[in-house]
């Protein structure tokens, strides 16, 4: 399973790549395939329940948030993590929308918020995508007034605390992710580091080696007086 995972994390990883890439690309890769498995659970949750037509949309779902890996390996992490941070928020919007307020998919918006701080470099390109998860969230809101959900969920209460419960264990493995990036980056640093040090240590051994000793610099002199 963790040979899995790490394969998963490193699509798109070039052995050209700075170390700063590397974790951008495995950040984007990590927090992109987060949303496979929750798109799958919704989807066999609302078919087990027949709501096929629920069930149909996070199967689409589950292949929106599939294909950012190939994004990656094909266009690199800067094509993914923008239309990652652009999907998500779409396809919650809309779930939120034809689900309506009481099944609490809104919640989802928490986040799809917070990869947008992690994986841009500027604080310009994170703060575009929250305002837009934000836009997004307050025009599916206001679509709620008007629109009826498409199916009235009989286990709306069970769902609000199921999307919840999806919400920490997602939010948790996001900062998880980004903890395990930073952990690994702080360790390849020490390590290269300590390579440099011992070079250096090297280096004025040899250097040490080839010189002559002061006593021989003093004999040779002696010698020449």
């Amino acid at each position: 399973m963790l040979m899995l995972l790490a394969k998963i994390l490193s699509v798109g990883v070039k052995p050209h790549f700075t170390q700063e890439i590397i974790e951008k690309t495995k950040l984007v890769n990590g927090i992109s395939f987060i949303g496979v498995p929750i798109s799958l659970f919704y989807a066999i949750l609302f078919l087990f329940t027949r709501y096929f037509y629920f069930s149909f949309v996070f199967s689409v779902g589950a292949v929106l948030f599939g294909i950012t890996l190939f994004f990656t390996s094909w266009l690199g992490h800067r094509f993914s993590r923008n239309y990652v941070s652009a999907v998500a928020p779409l396809l919650f919007g809309f779930v939120n929308v034809i689900t309506g307020k009481d099944a609490g998919f809104y919640l989802a918006f928490i986040v799809t918020t917070i990869p947008a701080l992690i994986i841009f470099d500027t604080n310009k390109q994170s703060t575009f995508y929250i305002v837009l998860s934000f836009l997004i969230l307050t025009a599916s809101v206001v679509c709620q007034m008007y629109i009826n959900p498409l199916y009235t969920i009989s286990y709306s209460m069970m769902l609000m605390i199921i999307n919840f419960s999806t919400v920490l264990i997602a939010t948790l493995t996001v900062i998880y992710l980004y903890k395990k990036e930073l952990k690994n980056s702080k360790e390849i640093i020490i390590e290269k580091q300590a390579e440099i040090l011992d070079s250096i240590r090297y280096a004025k051994r040899i250097q040490k080696a080839s010189l002559p000793t002061e006593k021989y610099i003093k004999k040779s002199l002696t010698k020449n007086e």
